[in-house]
C-alpha cells in the first residue's frame, strides 16, 4: 500500500472521528443482537427440550370414546418399543371457587416414582395425601382463577352424571404444581361451560368413579435420547405409533364384546326381575281381590251386627227407665211407711190405753215396712241388672263400629287403588295420543319425500337439527336485512340518478357483497391484514371492535339497523306494485329508525284535509342526507351480517377476516346456498318443534315404565299404551 495512501486514510479517520467510532459501534451492536439471535433458538429448544425430559413427557396419549380397561394397559405393555405405560382419568367439570364458577379439567395424579410419565413438579405446598385433597397448575393464578393453598373449591351439582364421575365433591388445595403438559398461557377448549379451561386440578385417582380410564400415556425406547424437535424423534415414535394403532381394531372389538356382555347380563337380570316381579304382581293382585271380597262380607256382617246393637241398646234403655219408675215407686212407699211408723208412734205415746191397739198398729206398720223395703231392694236390683244390660249393648255397639270402621277402611283403599288405576290409565292415553302423533309427523315425512327411512325423518326433528335450523333462521334474517337495506339505498340512488339525468351505479357481484366504500383497502397480495383490537368505522360516531370478543354478542349493537331492514323488507314484499314506484322523501327510513306506515284513519296537523281537492305533487328526489342514511343503514347491516359470518365460521373451526372482501365473499358463496337450502326446514320449525317435543314426553314417559318395573323395554313399554 502506497504510503501517501496510508497517510490519507489516516487523516481522513482523524477528520471524522465520531463518525467512525459511530459506525464502529454501531456495527458491533449488529454483530452483537445477531449473535445473540442466532443462539437463542438453540438455547430455548435446549431448554424446553431438558423441561420435557426431566418431566419425562409422554410421547403417545390412547383415548377412547368407550373407555379403556386394564386389558388394553396390558396390551399396550406388550407391544415391542414400548418404554412405560401409564393410566390415568380426565374430566371437564364446573367449580364453585366462593362466588365464582370456575370451567376446570380435573386429571388424576400421576404415580410415584422413577418410571412417572408427566412428572409435576411441587412449586408450593405438598401433594394430595388423602381423599378431598387436590393440588392446582401454577399457571391458574395467571389465567383469573385466584386459587391459592388452602382455597375451598366444590364441584357443582349442574354438572351431569356427576355421580358416576367422582366419588367426592369437595376439595382443598394442599400444593400449587407445575406440569409439562401445560408450559403456554394459552387456554385449552373444554366440553363445558363456555368452552375454556379456567383451572387445572390433580386428584387423588380413588376420588375418580369411572369405571374404566379415560386415557393412557405411553412412552417409546429411544425416544428420550432423540430430540423431540428434530425428524429423529419421529422417526422413533412413528412405528410405535403405527404398533399402537394396529392394536385398535382388536380392542375395540374386546372392548365392544365387555359392554355388550355387561349389558345383556344386565338385561337377563331385568328380564328375571321383571318375571318374578310380574309373578308378585299377579298374586298381589289376586290376595288383593280377596281380601277386598272378605272387606266388603266383613262390612256387610258389621253393618248388621251394629243394627242388632242399636236394637239391644234401645231395649235396655227401655228395661232401665222401667226400673227407675219402679225404684221410685218402692221409695215413695218407703217414706209413706216411715209416716205411718212416726204416726203409731205418737198415738202410742198419746195413751196407753191404747197400748194394745198401738202395738197391733205397729206390728202392721213394721210388716209393711219390711214389704217396702224388699220392694226397694227388688227395685235396685231390677236397676242394676238393667245398667249391666246397657253396658253389655254399649260394648256390642263399639265392637260392631270397630268391625264397620275397618271394613269402609277396605273399602277405601280399594277405591284408591282403582282411582290411582284411572291415573294411570289417563297418563298412558296422553303418551298414546303423543306418540301417535310422532308417527303421523314421520308418516308425513316420509309422504313428502323429506326422508326415505323413519330414522332420517327422526333426525329432522332430532335437538341437532332443531338447533342447526334455529342458527340457519338467524343468518337467514340477517341476510335478508342486509339484503333489504342494500335494496333500499340503491333504489334511492336509482331516483337519484334518474332525476339528475344520471346512470346507476355498478350492481354489486352475486351475492350482493360489496366493499365498504373508501374506509377499505384490499391488502396486498401476501399481506395479511391484521383483525387485532382495532376499531372498524361504521357510520359518523359510530365504532365497532373487529377483535376477538364474542361476535354473537356484538349482533346486539345492529339491532334497530335490523329493525329499519326488516321493516323495510316487509314492506316492500307487501306492497310491491307491477311498475315502478317512485321513492318519495317522507318514505325514505332514517338512519337506525324503522319507517312509519301512514295513519289513513288521521290527517297530520299542518297538512290539507284529503277530501278536499288539491293539486298533484311532483314526487322530490332523496336528499344526500336520506341517501347518506340509507348507505349508513346498509353498512350497519352488512357489518351485523359479516360478524355472524364470522361467528358461522368460527363454529365450523375457520377464521374468517371480516375486513377482507376476498374473503367474506367466498364465506358468503358457501353460507348462502346453506341458508337456502334449510329455508324449508326453517318454514317448518315450529312443526318440527312440537315433533321434538312430543318424542321428548314420549321417550321420558318409556323411561319412567321402565325405571318403575312396568315393563322391561321400550317395546313392550309402547305396547301399554298404544
Amino acid at each position: 500500500m502506497p504510503r501517501t495512501y496510508r497517510k490519507n486514510i489516516v487523516r481522513t479517520l482523524k477528520s471524522s472521528r465520531g463518525r467512525f467510532l459511530s459506525i464502529f459501534s454501531i456495527v458491533t451492536l449488529g454483530v452483537g443482537f445477531l449473535a445473540g439471535l442466532n443462539a437463542s433458538p438453540l438455547d430455548m429448544k435446549e431448554s424446553m427440550e431438558q423441561y420435557m425430559d426431566d418431566a419425562n413427557f409422554y410421547d403417545l396419549r390412547v383415548v377412547s370414546s368407550m373407555g379403556l380397561s386394564d386389558g388394553d394397559v396390558e396390551a399396550l405393555q406388550s407391544v415391542e418399543g414400548v418404554r412405560s405405560v401409564q393410566p390415568g382419568y380426565s374430566a371437564d367439570l364446573l367449580v364453585n371457587a366462593g362466588d365464582d364458577i370456575l370451567v376446570t379439567r380435573l386429571l388424576s395424579l400421576p404415580p410415584d416414582g422413577e418410571d412417572t410419565v408427566n412428572r409435576l413438579f411441587l412449586e408450593e405446598g405438598r401433594l394430595p395425601q388423602k381423599s378431598g385433597e387436590c393440588v392446582i397448575e401454577a399457571n391458574a393464578s395467571l389465567m383469573g382463577s385466584g386459587c391459592t393453598v388452602g382455597t375451598q373449591l366444590t364441584v357443582s351439582a349442574d354438572n351431569e352424571d356427576l355421580d358416576t364421575t367422582l366419588a367426592c365433591t369437595e376439595y382443598t388445595v394442599v400444593g400449587v404444581v407445575h406440569n409439562a403438559n401445560y408450559c403456554s398461557f394459552e387456554r385449552e377448549p373444554a366440553s363445558v361451560g363456555n368452552g375454556t379451561v379456567n383451572l387445572v386440578m390433580y386428584l387423588r385417582p380413588e376420588d375418580f368413579a369411572y369405571e374404566t380410564y379415560t386415557e393412557i400415556y405411553l412412552t417409546v425406547d429411544g425416544a428420550r435420547e432423540a430430540d423431540s424437535m428434530e425428524d429423529a424423534y419421529d422417526a422413533v415414535v412413528a412405528p410405535i405409533q403405527d404398533k399402537v394403532e394396529a392394536l385398535e381394531p382388536a380392542r375395540a372389538q374386546a372392548r365392544y364384546d365387555e359392554i355388550r356382555s355387561e349389558a345383556q347380563a344386565e338385561i337377563d337380570d331385568a328380564w328375571a326381575e321383571y318375571y318374578d316381579a310380574e309373578a308378585e304382581a299377579q298374586q298381589e293382585l289376586a290376595d288383593a281381590a280377596q281380601e277386598l271380597a272378605d272387606g266388603r262380607q266383613e262390612l256387610a256382617d258389621g253393618e248388621q251386627e251394629y243394627l242388632d246393637g242399636e236394637q239391644e241398646y234401645a231395649d235396655g234403655a227401655a228395661e232401665l227407665a222401667d226400673n227407675e219408675a219402679l225404684v221410685n215407686d218402692g221409695a215413695a212407699q218407703l217414706q209413706d211407711g216411715r209416716q205411718q211408723l212416726l204416726d203409731a208412734q205418737a198415738e202410742y205415746e198419746d195413751g196407753v190405753a191404747q197400748l194394745a191397739d198401738g202395738e197391733r198398729l205397729l206390728a202392721d206398720g213394721y210388716a209393711q215396712l219390711e214389704a217396702a223395703q224388699k220392694q226397694y231392694d227388688d227395685g235396685v236390683k231390677q236397676y242394676e241388672d238393667g245398667v249391666a244390660q246397657f253396658e253389655a249393648g254399649k260394648q256390642q255397639y263399639e265392637a260392631g263400629l270397630a268391625q264397620y270402621e275397618a271394613g269402609k277402611k277396605e273399602y277405601d283403599d280399594g277405591l284408591a287403588q282403582y282411582q290411582a288405576g284411572e291415573e294411570q290409565y289417563a297418563q298412558l292415553a296422553q303418551l298414546n295420543q303423543a306418540y301417535n302423533g310422532v308417527q303421523a309427523g314421520i308418516r308425513l315425512i316420509l309422504a313428502s319425500g323429506q326422508a326415505a327411512t323413519e330414522e332420517e325423518a327422526r333426525a329432522l326433528f332430532s335437538d341437532e337439527t332443531i338447533a342447526q335450523l334455529e342458527q340457519m333462521q338467524q343468518l337467514a334474517a340477517l341476510y335478508d336485512a342486509k339484503t333489504a337495506a342494500y335494496d333500499a339505498w340503491q333504489e334511492a340512488l336509482r331516483q337519484a340518478g334518474q332525476e339528475d339525468g344520471e346512470e346507476d351505479e355498478t350492481p354489486p357481484v352475486e351475492g350482493k357483497t360489496l366493499p365498504a366504500g373508501d374506509e377499505e383497502t384490499p391488502a396486498a397480495e401476501g399481506e395479511t391484514q391484521p383483525a387485532g383490537d382495532e376499531e372498524t368505522p361504521l357510520a359518523e360516531g359510530e365504532t365497532q371492535p373487529a377483535g376477538d370478543e364474542e361476535t354473537l354478542s356484538e349482533t346486539k349493537a345492529g339491532e334497530a339497523v335490523l329493525a329499519t331492514a326488516q321493516a323495510d323488507a316487509a314492506a316492500r314484499a307487501g306492497h310491491e306494485q307491477p311498475a315502478p314506484a317512485t321513492l318519495e322523501p317522507a318514505a325514505l327510513p332514517q338512519a337506525g329508525n324503522p319507517p312509519q306506515a301512514p295513519d289513513e284513519t288521521q290527517t297530520p296537523e299542518g297538512e290539507p284535509d284529503p277530501d278536499t281537492p288539491q293539486e298533484p305533487e311532483t314526487p322530490q328526489p332523496p336528499t344526500e342526507e336520506e341517501i347518506a342514511a340509507l348507505e349508513a343503514a346498509y353498512r350497519n347491516a352488512d357489518m351485523v351480517w359479516r360478524l355472524a359470518l364470522q361467528a358461522a365460521a368460527a363454529q365450523m373451526g375457520m377464521q374468517l377476516d371480516i375486513e377482507n372482501p376476498m374473503m367474506v365473499a367466498m364465506a358468503e358463496k358457501f353460507i348462502v346456498p346453506l341458508i337456502d337450502e334449510a329455508r324449508p326446514g326453517i318454514a317448518q320449525l315450529d312443526q318440527l318443534k312440537l315433533l321434538n317435543t312430543a318424542q321428548k314426553g314420549v321417550e321420558a314417559g318409556v323411561a319412567a315404565m321402565i325405571e318403575s318395573g312396568a315393563a322391561a323395554n321400550e317395546a313392550e313399554a309402547i305396547a301399554l299404551f298404544n
